[in-house]
């Protein structure tokens, strides 16, 4: 029911001297089989790009020091976005702690920037094998849908999340019709 923002009380992640926080999370049992990590995540920052306002998912395992395991950049800004499925099979049968870091790394241009927000953070088992994932599982691989078309399409276990892209026209009237079996 909430969501962690990394900004200040005023929501402006501008400070004199250097910006940022982290967000770790409990101890979490990652079991033999191993498990993947998805979370719902939101930013304004000063840049999309790797060298500026970094956005780390960090792990420390079995009590350890906080390694980087993926950094966040070059993507949509002021979005609602899902992560990538991040492995975490190379952690199997140990105790982690998940870390969202966030610095701006520097005082300059943060003014009236709303920061990082992450949500709906999940750990869950790894994709069942044999399970045929497309390839369009963010939005710069969505797949194009003409209209009136109609697809059929799977969603793999584990957070899975497609996405789809269309073209219409202001004004357009649309219907989406979406059918879903479960077995």
């Amino acid at each position: 029911n909430h969501v962690w923002a990394c900004n200040n009380e005023d929501n402006d992640i501008g400070d004199d001297t250097y910006g940022g926080g982290d967000l770790t999370s409990p101890p979490i049992q990652i079991p033999a089989g191993g498990a993947t990590l998805r979370f719902d995540y939101r930013y304004e920052t000063e840049s999309d790009q790797v060298f500026w306002d970094e956005r780390w998912v960090q792990i420390s395992q079995e009590g350890g020091r906080f390694q980087n395991l993926v950094q966040l950049y070059d993507d949509v800004m002021n979005t609602w976005l899902t992560s990538p499925t991040i492995d975490l099979s190379a952690f199997a049968n140990s105790t982690v702690r998940i870390r969202f870091h966030f610095s701006t790394t520097d005082r300059y241009y943060n003014g009236g920037l709303e920061g990082w927000l992450v949500d709906d953070i999940r750990v869950t088992l790894p994709e069942l094998q044999g399970c045929e994932e497309s390839t369009n599982n963010s939005i710069a691989s969505a797949t194009q849908i003409n209209l009136g078309e109609e697809l059929s399409a799977g969603i793999c276990p584990a957070g899975d999340v497609d996405y789809y892209k269309f073209t219409a026209n202001k004004g357009d009237r649309l219907i989406a019709s979406v059918d879903a079996l479960q077995l």
